[in-house]
């Protein structure tokens, strides 16, 4: 049964179903359609086509899992006679209230349809079950309840297959909380939420990286790229019932001098100071961090229940704690050579421009420390690194070449400008592997892409993920250019992280689309599950540029001889990779091929269990070829930081099992025999 109050909740919305549009809401729409067509990278075209792809766009980003909207809906909204461009110029947002309205009563239709859904006692009996990415928009009433039938079961096998509770019952009605949740807050600020929606699928018809930003989701994502940051010193995870719960306390931090949180303490509600903005109904991981990190809130009123089932209230004032996740440390392989390792999770910069503590720097002090204990070689480990500031990437060019331009990006009319590293002289000039994947991007792939053609490193692990834009955040007002976005803006209703860039390497070709491929390949078993830029279809091209760059790169690696010795080590494991490679195509084929009953869905999720833990043991090893150790500096300054010890004896363990850390190690041994 639904809790009353949100009975209550849905009930007044039915009562004013039309979409009230502002002002306000209208000026958004303008100033936003005014910074992309004058900012954006591409030029924008306007015919029918455009008009119809942001129409399409538009019913992806109301309804992405097709759950809404039935085939006649989605016809009604691309004939309807509304566009962002036209409002920018008439000022009206009339078609965009059609649209609007047409939404919220689908919401609340999808609302009714998922109250009525009751639990199958025996779910090894419930229909048969289509395992899709996508599902069409059903053709009426009768298939779409039938398609969200199909998606509470399917995740509900999933979530019992994977989770500690294996009480179907329990999971299905968690799902069945979440999708009145997500409806609950989609009401709840519905017209905000709705502009955020259509300006998101009008930047998306430019490109798959412009997108709106609140301030709230401003906030976490120059958080996440940055060594420091506000932050209350505790985390939350969600536990087998549903709960939100304390996950970790950092030592030191608001939450831990406080003495009151426990980890598995159930978190109730927050109120930023002294304003409600959730509750336990309808809290999500996304929904908390966004609150957790809103620059708006610096006092936030924590309400958790106690193992003991009391329940307290502790305030916290957040305060600057760094970010151990983003924080460069040096480490030893020692064996028969000594070789440096060092991990750049993110290409992140200072939240304090007085205090240079950006990765580049980072680089620099772990380079210098690992230089004073006489390393040999060097891996840098770009791997899962989804890019960042390319002021940071260009810095760090420059820590492994002398001088030199180690980069091009073109501006939206055409005009060329270099990416250079102006400081003379190197921190390290030594034998050079750089460790990639698929999840390897944006800064990540100028670095090792600059690396690479200078021929300044062996470019080890799989093809990057190929995206070769550059954004910036602007605010979403009618003058963006005299606003510094650094200063607190009051009314700013958004942000617009939008594409400025293109880049491109040294060689005039670009890694957009077109991804750095490595010089050594390592076998990678869910390599071709892996999205990429080449799926995105309103990606930007992928094309050269003619312009001319002029550089001296360093002497050819015996690059054949190394991929040999490669190849002979890494044979079994690439056999075994190819194998699970091939299953898990096969196992994607079977599941968008036909519908399948519960068991056999089982069975599948049975095989998926299988190749992950096979997935695991493929890439874990053990060896006795080196030891991994702190430098000398490291241990002296961590020793009296508990939090700082935590982590790096969490990472020392993960990297004693990696077998990729482990066939860099040996491609540089054979790059220092071969030097002899």
């Amino acid at each position: 049964m639904k809790p009353i109050g949100v009975l209550i909740f849905i009930v007044g919305f039915t009562l004013q179903m039309s979409a009230q549009f502002t002002e306000k809401h209208c000026k958004t729409i303008r100033d936003f359609v005014h910074i992309m067509q004058n900012y954006h990278y591409v030029q924008p075209t306007k015919n029918e086509n455009s008009n119809l792809n942001f129409k399409q766009n538009t019913l992806e980003f109301l309804d992405p899992s097709h759950i809404l909207f039935t085939k006649n809906d989605s016809i009604e909204v691309i004939n309807m006679n509304f566009d962002v461009e036209q409002i920018s110029k008439i000022g009206s947002c009339s078609g965009m209230k059609q649209v609007a309205t047409l939404y919220k009563r689908c919401l609340m239709r999808t609302d009714s349809l998922v109250n009525s859904l009751v639990f199958t006692e025996n779910i090894s009996l419930s229909p048969m079950l289509k395992v899709t990415d996508k599902q069409v928009f059903a053709n009426d009433f009768r298939e779409l309840k039938q398609q969200l039938t199909n998606s509470l079961y399917l995740q509900t096998l999933t979530a019992t297959h994977f989770s500690v509770s294996t009480d179907a019952r329990l999971q299905f009605e968690k799902i069945k909380t979440n999708y009145q949740c997500e409806i609950k807050r989609e009401l709840s600020d519905f017209e905000n939420r709705f502009i955020e929606d259509i300006l998101n699928a009008y930047a998306y018809s430019y490109d798959p990286h412009t997108t709106f930003f609140s301030a709230s989701e401003k906030s976490l994502f120059e958080t996440i790229l940055q060594s420091n940051s506000f932050s209350y010193g505790i985390s939350f995870t969600e536990d087998e019932q549903g709960n939100i719960t304390v996950d970790d306390i950092v030592p030191g931090g608001p939450a831990w001098r406080s003495m009151q949180f426990q980890e598995g303490d159930i978190l109730i509600s927050l109120m930023p100071e002294s304003a409600v903005i959730a509750d336990s109904l309808c809290f999500d991981i996304e929904t908390i961090y966004q609150i957790l990190n809103n620059p708006d809130y610096h006092i936030i009123k924590f309400k958790i229940k106690k193992k003991n089932e009391e329940i307290i209230e502790i305030s916290l004032v957040n305060e600057v704690l760094e970010n151990n996740e983003n924080n460069i440390i040096g480490y030893i392989l020692s064996g028969e050579n000594r070789t440096g390792y060092v991990r750049i999770p993110d290409f992140y910069s200072s939240a304090n421009d007085s205090v240079n503590t950006g990765c580049s720097t980072d680089l620099t002090r772990a380079l210098i420390d690992m230089k004073n204990e006489n390393i040999e070689s060097l891996i840098v480990d770009l791997r899962n690194n989804t890019g960042g500031s390319v002021e940071e990437a260009k810095q760090m060019c420059g820590l492994f070449i002398d001088y030199g331009v180690i980069g091009l990006y073109a501006e939206r009319d055409g005009k060329i400008i270099y990416l250079k590293d102006n400081n003379k002289g190197t921190i390290y000039s030594g034998p050079l592997v750089i460790l990639v994947n698929e999840y390897s991007a944006s800064a990540s792939e100028i670095f090792a892409s600059a690396m690479q053609d200078y021929r300044r490193a062996v470019i080890v692990g799989t093809k990057t993920y190929g995206k070769g834009t550059a954004q910036v955040i602007k605010p979403v007002t009618d003058t963006p250019e005299k606003i510094d976005i650094v200063d607190v803006i009051v009314g700013i209703p958004g942000y617009l992280k939008i594409t400025v860039n293109k880049m491109y390497r040294i060689t005039g070709k670009t890694h957009q689309l077109n991804a750095v491929m490595p010089d050594i390949e390592l076998p990678s078993s869910f390599m071709g599950a892996a999205s990429n830029e080449s799926q995105n279809i309103n990606a930007i091209d992928g094309n050269p540029t003619e312009k001319k760059v002029y550089y001296t790169p360093f002497a050819p690696f015996p690059t054949a001889e190394l991929i040999k010795n490669s190849e002979q080590r890494c044979a079994s494991w690439r056999w075994s990779s190819d194998s699970l490679f091939g299953e898990w195509q096969m196992f994607c084929d079977l599941n968008h091929k036909q519908p399948v009953s519960p068991v056999e869905y089982s069975k599948l999720l049975d095989e998926i269990t299988r190749m992950i833990q096979a997935q695991v043991l493929l890439a874990e090893m053990t060896h006795s070829d080196f030891e991994i150790i702190e430098t000398k500096k490291n241990l002296n300054t961590n020793k009296l930081n508990p939090v700082a010890q935590k982590y790096i004896q969490k990472h020392i363990e993960d990297l004693k099992k990696d077998r990729y850390i482990y066939e860099s190690y040996k491609i540089l041994q054979d790059m220092l025999m071969m030097q002899k």
